[in-house]
């Protein structure tokens, strides 16, 4: 008899119903850019009990190499996938998912208003009420959720799951799933030390470090309002990177207890043939391993570290990381 992980694992390969049939679990991962978000979507994708291409919600270049080495405009998944929504009259283009909800501010001021989040939950409230009997954008947010959970699900029912993990980072998706009766949401806030981030956000993404410590600030502050306002203190799994790096079999079956699943196992992750995840290039050289990057330490500036604690220490103190 093969091994529980085993036995999931194949029955996820043969698209079996069985585990379907369980309560449809949507797992969103929120988070600031740049604070390892690839990486948790990267483990959970070798659980068999999970479904997930990672960063579902942003488009992506179709064109670009999926996880698993097609170009993912051909990759077999994708394919399949899209095959599948387009028989159900869902208009499923890959690299253009369509199920994104952010504010655009160039778009339109009524639209910014709509998305944003206000630190008043009383203020958010009126603002969702008046909306809703004055304009079009909740309409628009509902189809949008429906679209996104139904493309899960139709991924799910492919793989033969019951658990979606979306690791999108947009807090705002939180806000309207929360809303939505026939999944079972589970919130991830992911979050890193403020530094580490910021040095990554300056180096990877060109970054002056007022705008690093201006976007961390914004990510968190919003994730911390959306959760407060929109989810289920029960259905919130808070999780640091670093945390994660450090003993990751603990972590990672405390967060697979979260989300209703078998702990995690042993996977050989240098087999990327049947995974799909987007994110961050670092997906591709993914072998298991998890090393803490600590270089912040050293490539920081006083000026900068100063910068940050002046504006952003608060915060970061907030989540359990020292000065």
């Amino acid at each position: 008899m093969l091994p529980q992980n085993q036995q999931l694992y194949q029955m996820k390969n043969e698209g079996s119903s069985q585990l379907a049939k369980r309560a449809f679990t949507y797992g969103y991962l929120c988070s600031c850019p740049r604070s390892g978000s690839t990486l948790v979507a990267s483990l959970l994708a070798y659980h068999p009990e999970v479904s997930t291409v990672g960063e579902f919600g942003e488009p992506f270049a179709k064109k670009a190499r999926c996880t698993c080495g097609s170009m993912l405009e051909s990759c077999e998944l994708w394919v399949k996938w899209e095959e599948r929504a387009r028989k159900e009259g869902l208009d499923f283009e890959i690299g253009n998912v369509g199920i994104a909800l952010i504010n655009h501010v160039q778009k339109s001021y009524w639209e910014d208003f709509y998305y944003h989040l206000f630190p008043s939950r009383l203020f958010n409230r009126a603002r969702d009420v008046l909306f809703t009997a004055a304009s079009h954008y909740p309409q628009k947010a509902k189809e949008v959720i429906a679209r996104s959970v139904r493309l899960a699900q139709i991924l799910c029912e492919m793989e033969g799951t019951a658990c979606f993990f979306d690791s999108s980072k947009i807090a705002s998706q939180v806000r309207f799933l929360s809303k939505y009766s026939n999944v079972s949401l589970r919130v991830i806030g992911l979050v890193r030390d403020g530094r580490a981030t910021m040095c990554s956000l300056m180096e990877k993404l060109g970054k002056t470090k007022e705008e690093a410590v201006r976007d961390w600030l914004w990510w968190n502050r919003t994730i911390e309002r959306t959760i407060a306002h929109y989810a289920n203190p029960a259905t919130v799994f808070r999780l640091r990177l670093e945390d994660l790096c450090r003993n990751p079999s603990g972590v990672m079956d405390a967060l697979c207890q979260f989300l209703g699943l078998n702990p995690i196992g042993s996977f050989d992750y240098r087999n990327k043939s049947k995974y799909h995840v987007l994110g961050n290039p670092t997906r591709h050289q993914f072998n298991g391993e998890l090393r803490l990057d600590e270089s912040w330490k050293t490539k920081l500036t006083r000026e900068s570290l100063d910068y940050f604690r002046r504006h952003a220490g608060k915060m970061n103190r907030h989540y359990g990381y020292e000065d």
